[in-house]
């Protein structure tokens, strides 16, 4: 005689999703709060690491190489000559803001030449490169995330 399959227990599966819509719920809230609470560690990122340091925008394309006459400037200025980083004052960076919303992370410029910046060398002067991202995630958004997912399978 074959015997018959045990029959799900509903009641478990019921839980199951019950957890995850709760999990799901919390997710983009979660997001939001990380990127509002560290939005200094990814405005950093944007400015320092890629724009200065790299020369780089979002996408890791090269700014560009600066004319000879904006080299000797920036060699009085002793500012790094060998790429474009887009720092001549510091106004641009100081006036770069990252807003976090329900559904996405805005960086933006308020400054008024910033259209013209983003113009010339592209809109991705204002985004984040995948490694730094990556980097942003684990550090910062992994470790929020898990503590709100423990408050709800624990409870």
């Amino acid at each position: 005689m074959k015997k018959e399959a045990p029959k799900p227990n509903l009641s478990v599966m019921k839980g199951v999703k019950k957890k995850l819509k709760q999990i799901e719920n919390v997710l983009f809230p979660t997001l939001k709060e990380v990127f509002t609470k560290y939005n200094s560690i990814i405005k950093d990122a944007n400015t320092q690491k890629q724009l200065f340091d790299l020369g780089q925008d979002a996408n890791t394309t090269s700014l560009g190489d600066y004319a000879e006459s904006t080299k000797r400037i920036k060699i009085r200025k002793r500012q790094p000559i060998d790429r474009v980083t887009l720092k001549d004052t510091g106004a641009f960076y100081e006036n770069i803001t990252v807003k976090a919303s329900d559904t996405e992370v805005i960086i933006e410029a308020s400054i008024s030449y910033a259209k013209w910046l983003t113009k010339k060398y592209g809109k991705d002067i204002l985004g984040v490169q995948n490694m730094f991202l990556k980097d942003f995630v684990l550090k910062y958004v992994f470790p929020e995330l898990e503590t709100e997912i423990h408050k709800i399978i624990v409870k």
